[in-house]
């Protein structure tokens, strides 16, 4: 299914969505991004045909560093069968990223009991850096969280085959 990422230009806007989301800890992403400024881009994933378009999720890219040439990415769907929705959208994050804002690294920090964050970075070539433990508090228990990243020479290699890019949003 073919996505589009829709600019946010509202944090009220972007919180409707959070709220929305089933796989998202709204206080996490409230943590995370509290406004938009010139260090985040804030999407809203829309799939479907022209007459039929619908919201299924966010896609964010935030704390851009200019100065080492890095940003964060994430993502939340408001409903999971649209997982293919979200890779896609990863895919044109990781676009805007490279190409767009010529980053050299992008990365993404989230609780490793997330699994479906695990099974899209590993489906789009993220590599795992580390594992915080017992690094953020939800509703008063201790969550691990786990550091992926893409590096520019590894979005290049992989990415610039159009035949592997079509094969990755099959799978």
């Amino acid at each position: 299914m073919a996505i589009e990422l829709k600019k946010i230009e509202n944090i009220n806007e972007f919180y409707k969505i959070c709220e929305l989301s089933e796989c998202v800890n709204y206080n996490i992403f409230y943590r995370k991004i509290n406004e938009i400024d010139d260090r985040s881009l804030l999407y809203k994933i829309v799939a479907g045909s022209d007459k039929e378009k619908r919201e299924v999720g966010i896609a964010v890219l935030y704390d851009k560093d200019t100065t080492n040439k890095n940003i964060k990415i994430d993502g939340a769907l408001i409903d999971s069968k649209d997982f293919n929705c979200l890779k896609e959208a990863a895919i044109k994050l990781l676009k805007i990223s490279f190409e767009d804002m010529d980053m050299e690294k992008v990365y993404v920090e989230f609780v490793s009991r997330d699994m479906a964050k695990f099974t899209l970075l590993n489906r789009v070539r993220f590599i795992r850096e580390g594992y915080l433990r017992d690094h953020t508090i939800i509703d008063g228990k201790k969550y691990s969280v786990e550091v992926w990243s893409m590096l520019r020479h590894e979005y290049t290699r992989f990415f610039n085959d159009e035949k592997r890019v079509k094969k990755l949003l099959l799978i």
